[in-house]
């Protein structure tokens, strides 16, 4: 689609559909990293997807595997790679920061995409690119500047006095 096309209406359900998803992603994982002060959670909700996706490879592609066992090997790999791993550090940084913040900071994945591809494959970028980048990366500058001053050092004692300070 060129820059300025029109949007088909499916095409914002469907972006929608997928914020709602992530947010709910985010705020599941919080609640579930603050649940469970180990990786039982985690454990826990990458054996249900095992499970629920066992059955429908074994009925779409389950010969594939038996004659090419090597295809377990990958597919371990793949499953840490993009699952295990991002989902450990997602939940270690929930458990540390709001998910207003960690929302903001999840923006910055296609901005750190698009500079991997520049650096690495020598993807060129548009100026118009470069100038969403940099808006999508100060945006997440600034929301977490903003959140560690309001916050302040959490093993420092409130300076301010008293009578200025919010009652909790």
């Amino acid at each position: 689609m060129s820059p300025g096309a029109a949007l088909s209406a499916a095409g914002i359900v469907l972006g929608g559909v997928a914020a709602l998803c992530r947010a709910g992603y985010v705020v599941l994982s919080q609640r579930v990293g603050r649940l469970f002060p180990d990786w039982t959670g985690l454990a826990l909700a990458l054996a249900v997807g095992a499970c629920a996706l066992t059955p429908v490879t074994a009925a779409t592609d389950g010969a594939g595997v038996a004659a090419h066992p090597a295809v377990l090997g990958t597919g371990f790999l793949v499953a840490l790679l993009s699952s295990l791993i991002p989902y450990a550090l997602d939940m270690t940084v929930l458990r540390r920061i709001e998910t207003r913040v960690f929302g903001v900071l999840l923006a910055l994945s296609p901005a750190a995409a698009a500079g991997v591809g520049f650096v690495l494959l020598h993807e060129q970028l548009t100026a118009r690119q470069l100038v969403a980048m940099t808006l999508v990366a100060l945006a997440g500058a600034w929301s977490v500047r903003r959140t560690a001053r309001r916050d302040g050092p959490a093993d420092q004692p409130d300076a301010r006095p008293a009578s200025t300070r919010r009652r909790e």
